[in-house]
């Protein structure tokens, strides 16, 4: 057993955390991961890496296993530093956890875009704090979660339809895949020029 927990620890977590550490991340922040292909990016819906994510847990179950006595050796001789730490990154959480995940996700109006809040976007767009820079990163969110009110809204707002996000997925793409019939129907009627074939 303890040769078997050494060969995974030493020969399969590497790989493993290479492989799911981006799920982990994502599953986390909400975020989407691309895959990069030569020139192009090719988008990764968190529903098709969602296994990489359990993949890690394995490998870090197994590094627990081989490396978890040392671990819990050397934390208990330096007490202090990590009751410390531990008090430190708690504190940081609470009173800074929310902004951070926000900005991590690339500010306030793609997070209202994601989470599908109209009102909240739409007096972001009279507040000007709406970036142009961010209109493909909300279209596609919108699109790709079915939000069709707040979809509504970016396009009367007069953002382009055909608009890509930075790792050139489309709107289109994502409302035929995962956005349903209504998000195709409000980008098609928005004169987008893609199309679900």
């Amino acid at each position: 057993m303890k040769n078997f927990a050494l060969l995974v620890a030493w020969l399969l977590v590497p790989a493993l955390l290479m492989a799911g550490v981006g799920a982990v991340v994502s599953d986390l922040f909400d975020w989407d991961l691309a895959l990069g292909v030569g020139g192009s990016a090719i988008a990764i819906p968190q529903d098709r890496y969602v296994g990489a994510s359990f993949m890690v847990l394995a490998g870090a179950l197994a590094a627990a296993l081989h490396f978890g006595g040392r671990v819990l050796d050397f934390m208990k001789a330096h007490k202090l530093p990590f009751v410390a730490a531990g008090v430190l990154a708690a504190l940081g959480l609470a009173l800074f956890g929310s902004a951070l995940v926000e900005s991590l996700d690339g500010g306030p109006a793609v997070v209202a875009a994601m989470d599908g809040d109209t009102a909240r976007l739409e007096a972001l767009f009279e507040a000007g704090e709406v970036d142009e820079s961010d209109y493909g990163r909300m279209l596609c969110w919108t699109a790709q979660r079915g939000h069709v009110d707040t979809l509504n809204l970016l396009l009367e707002r007069g953002v382009n339809p055909d608009t890509p996000r930075d790792d050139g997925a489309s709107a289109m793409s994502l409302a035929c895949s995962y956005g349903g019939p209504a998000a195709v129907d409000a980008l098609e009627a928005a004169g987008a020029t893609a199309d679900c074939g």
